[in-house]
């Protein structure tokens, strides 16, 4: 894509521009702000709907004892397993048993809080998460 095709439709994601990649007229890759467009718009909304259904199903799972809040909070943040344990810098089988009730009952609180982190909410929150609403 050339620097002037970069989409500028207006539909933004954050409040900020992003970056795009385009080629100058000497043929080389530069830097581009761009101010969104439909298609990026779109599938990150979509995207965002997933995540949050995928969230509804955790806190059934969780009421059904069959997984952890760390389920919820992971696909409430945007997570799967796979960006999780990178974020995590955590092996995916550990992270995957992390997800389970009896690997959650066996976490310490600085392992905890490495995921609050990572989940962009807190420990206590994690802890006393009962999966009504809130």
């Amino acid at each position: 894509m050339k620097v002037n095709e970069v989409p500028q439709d207006g539909k933004r994601m954050l409040k900020t521009a992003m970056v795009q990649y385009a080629v100058n007229d000497q043929g080389e890759f530069e830097q581009v702000l761009s101010n969104g467009w439909d298609p990026g718009y779109y599938s990150h909304i979509n995207i965002h709907d997933e995540f949050q259904e995928l969230a509804q199903k955790a806190r059934e799972r969780f009421k059904k004892n069959l997984a952890s809040p760390l389920e919820y909070f992971m696909y409430r943040a945007i997570h799967d397993l796979d960006s999780l344990s990178q974020h995590m810098k955590m092996p995916r089988r550990k992270v995957k048993k992390h997800l389970t009730p009896q690997g959650f009952a066996k976490l310490d609180d600085s392992t905890l809080q490495k995921y609050a982190l990572v989940l962009l909410t807190d420990v206590e929150t994690i802890k006393n998460f009962t999966g009504e609403p809130a």
